[in-house]
């Protein structure tokens, strides 16, 4: 092998190298920002449960002053 053809190949082994570095950072970076939505989504579910619970809770009452409404006319 000559002294091109072995920079050549080390030239390309390097920038192989820096190549897996970069990529490597990259999913590292979309790992936090899928990380920080998934968060999100959590915190946005379980506000969406809280306001389901207090629907279901204001309906009940809803059904139990109708009902108390209806024993007055009668």
């Amino acid at each position: 092998m000559n002294k091109n053809t072995f920079e050549e190949t080390r030239q390309r082994h390097r920038i192989k190298t820096e190549r897996l570095m970069l990529e490597s950072e990259l999913v590292k970076q979309l790992n936090g920002v899928i990380k920080r939505l998934n968060d999100e989504v959590d915190v946005l579910n379980e506000k969406n449960k809280n306001l389901n619970d207090a629907v279901d809770m204001l309906t009940k009452k809803k059904v139990y002053l109708q009902s108390k409404l209806k024993e007055k006319k009668v």
